[in-house]
């Protein structure tokens, strides 16, 4: 599928991965469970990728972009995570880690 397009905005198109995470969920579902769906939706189905390519561009560092492009930068990819994972009803921390930026969920 195609990502972002201008009458379909950051918001919408965050909803809309979150929605379709929410189809493979139930409330029962464990964080390691919503993790997974999670990540196969935005990796696998959405198709958002690292920007190996060109890495140092300038749109790696804007969300809209990145959902645009499906490109991206591990920091913004983890921004997108976390607003997903937020929505979804898990809470991750942004951890800055020497030449990294990690996600933590606070379960071993």
């Amino acid at each position: 599928s195609s990502g972002i397009n201008a009458e379909y905005g950051v918001q919408q198109t965050v909803g809309a991965i979150v929605a379709q995470c929410r189809n493979h969920l139930n409330s029962n579902s464990s964080i390691e469970a919503i993790l997974e769906q999670i990540n196969v939706t935005l990796y696998s189905e959405y198709g958002l990728t690292k920007n190996t390519e060109d890495f140092y561009n300038v749109d790696n560092n804007r969300v809209d972009k990145v959902l645009y492009n499906k490109c991206g930068i591990p920091i913004t990819l983890a921004v997108i995570y976390h607003e997903v994972a937020r929505q979804l009803g898990v809470s991750l921390s942004l951890i800055n880690f020497p030449r990294h930026f990690l996600l933590s969920s606070g379960t071993p």
